[in-house]
């Protein structure tokens, strides 16, 4: 059953969980987990019967798309989600499968059924397809900003017209800077941190940021253009993620 047929066929929220003994009244999420393309329909469904036997969380394996599995669980942000993750990427492991990117959604009181979290959880799971770094698990309710741009379609705007900073980046030449500013904001500028990512030395970034061109330098002396260029890299690696397998983004903006 895809997801999809979840929706034709209108699977209310209670009635799966009623149907998989999971107790109506407790809080739920639906994840999205992302297999590796070569992984087959057959491994694949497999893998999501051995998840959902293991995992315990009330876990139950409700549909399958485009390499996408979909489980319903009693796992929460902040509760065991990080267990749960665990227990997948393990048994993904016994498959020889490699998990590609888990998104997750809260089935909230205003669902209609399990489609609309789902929706949301795959949104989140191609986020994290796109951006690893964010997070073992992507929480749907904690990737606001990237949700605003997993929203923007590709060539819909100009990268230049967001960041004129970051089109300097992009241009191929300039990409040991782009890869070491963008290090650098996403640990919101804590040298420490943004040294160990990089596996450079002090000395090495503050160069770098230094003889970074100006149009970069200038935006990362100012609030508004430091967060723009930020946010216009992240759209790039989306774009880019888009070109490169667009089945998870593109349907996601069907959804929208």
């Amino acid at each position: 059953m895809t997801l999809y047929q979840l929706t034709d066929e209108r699977v209310t929220s209670s009635s799966a969980m009623a149907h998989h003994r999971l107790d109506p009244g407790f809080p739920s999420s639906v994840w999205a987990v992302v297999i590796e393309p070569q992984a087959g329909a057959l491994r694949a469904r497999a893998l999501a019967g051995r998840i959902a036997t293991s995992a315990g969380l009330g876990t139950a394996f409700v549909g399958e798309q485009s390499g996408c599995l979909f489980f319903v669980t009693r796992a929460r942000p902040g509760d065991t989600d990080g267990e749960l993750a665990e227990r997948i990427r393990s048994m993904a492991g016994r498959f020889e499968l490699r998990i590609v990117a888990i998104g997750a959604a809260l089935v909230e009181n205003t669902d209609y059924d399990l489609a609309p979290a789902a929706e949301r959880a795959e949104r989140a799971a191609g986020i994290l397809t796109a951006l690893p770094e964010l997070a073992e698990v992507g929480w749907y309710g904690d990737l606001g900003p990237w949700i605003m741009l997993s929203r923007i379609a590709p060539g819909s705007v100009r990268v230049r017209d967001i960041s004129p900073a970051a089109e300097v980046l992009l241009d191929p030449t300039n990409a040991i800077y782009r890869e070491t500013v963008e290090v650098y904001l996403d640990v919101a500028g804590r040298i420490g941190d943004a040294c160990a990512r990089l596996h450079i030395h002090r000395t090495t970034l503050y160069y770098r940021l230094d003889k970074a061109p100006d149009a970069v330098r200038d935006a990362l002396h100012d609030g508004s253009a430091r967060s723009s260029l930020h946010m216009a890299l992240k759209l790039d690696r989306l774009w880019s993620s888009h070109r490169n397998s667009p089945s998870l983004l593109q349907q996601g903006q069907q959804l929208s």
